[in-house]
């Protein structure tokens, strides 16, 4: 091994199938749901992925040939990763195994599989806040196929590193609830880079630019895609963008400059579920998912969060 490379007796090991298991550390997954589909890699290998669920959730990628481990890795997250945008949260990986290889042993296969399992980034350990039930809006044997697969991933790699903030910024370990939800704010400013990049909108935004500040960022998302998520703040007339700026500033700024118009604790829970339901809707529609999957499900969640401990009332009374 060396770096982050995987190396058995100095060869990068390669097999026919990745088997990952995924379980909630309380309760159990629903089902029965069970989706099967083909998939050709960049090389023209075919590959077949299946994803069931009943209690626990299985995915499992094999190939008719031996496949870089690394490969079947990488796919296998990039799954993951598009059912969390559906769900609100990733399942807990209790096991993940390799198998069926023309060059290494099944203890290689082991050794692989484990150290791939060691080295997941902490992304993928979701906060307890993202783990409730309603977050999730969109069963994924109903929608994903190929298609969507590989648009999902040629999206994530034009994302970079703000599709990375979605998924720590609702992640376990870290930061502290303030400093997620100011990571989700900032992103507002790479959606509408990604919104003029693939639809020709905002076009007299500039991202970065004189010009341009992060209030008119968010104000044209949420005019545009954020109507349901922002609904009841939109209603109140109140300057509810200029706290989110203010919150935002306070990583920029010393306490004494800060001022007093920044989210707590709780708002900013409330608002980086807010934010990853916005930025999600904008990235089903750059998907080409019809809203007809996941639309009522959504407005039961924003509900759910609307009604949250009374944070949404409390905040709209003490702001302008």
């Amino acid at each position: 091994m060396i770096f982050n490379i995987l190396l058995i007796n100095n060869k990068k090991p390669v097999c026919k199938k990745i088997t990952a298991t995924y379980q909630l550390n309380n309760g159990v997954l629903g089902g029965p749901l069970e989706t099967e589909f083909s998939y050709q890699t960049e090389d023209s290998t075919e590959l077949n992925i299946n994803i069931e669920q009943i209690g626990v959730r299985k995915i499992e990628i094999t190939s008719v040939k031996d496949v870089s481990t690394a490969e079947l890795f990488s796919l296998c997250q990039s799954i993951e990763k598009l059912l969390m945008l559906f769900e609100g949260r990733f399942v807990p990986l209790k096991s993940m195994c390799f198998s069926d290889s023309d060059k290494f042993t099944d203890a290689d296969l082991i050794e692989a599989g484990t150290w791939y399992k060691d080295r997941r980034l902490s992304c993928y350990e979701s906060s307890d806040f993202s783990m409730y039930n309603h977050n999730k809006i969109i069963y994924y044997n109903k929608v994903i196929n190929e298609k969507l697969l590989k648009d999902w991933i040629e999206l994530d790699k034009e994302l970079d590193l703000a599709s990375n903030v979605i998924f720590y910024g609702l992640s376990k370990n870290f930061a502290t609830f303030d400093i997620k939800c100011i990571f989700l704010i900032e992103l507002a400013e790479a959606f509408i880079d990604l919104i003029k990049e693939r639809k020709g909108l905002f076009s007299s935004l500039k991202p970065g630019a004189r010009g341009t500040t992060l209030k008119m960022c968010l104000d044209m998302l949420i005019t545009k895609y954020g109507s349901l998520v922002f609904e009841e703040e939109i209603q109140s007339k109140k300057d509810y963008l200029q706290i989110f700026v203010k919150s935002r500033n306070r990583i920029m700024h010393i306490k004494r400059h800060q001022g007093k118009d920044y989210l707590d604790g709780s708002e900013s829970i409330l608002y980086t579920m807010k934010f990853f339901n916005l930025y999600r809707i904008i990235i089903f529609e750059t998907l080409g998912i019809d809203e007809g999957f996941y639309l009522d499900n959504l407005k039961l969640s924003i509900a759910k969060w609307n009604e949250w401990e009374e944070v949404l009332e409390k905040f709209l009374n003490r702001i302008d």
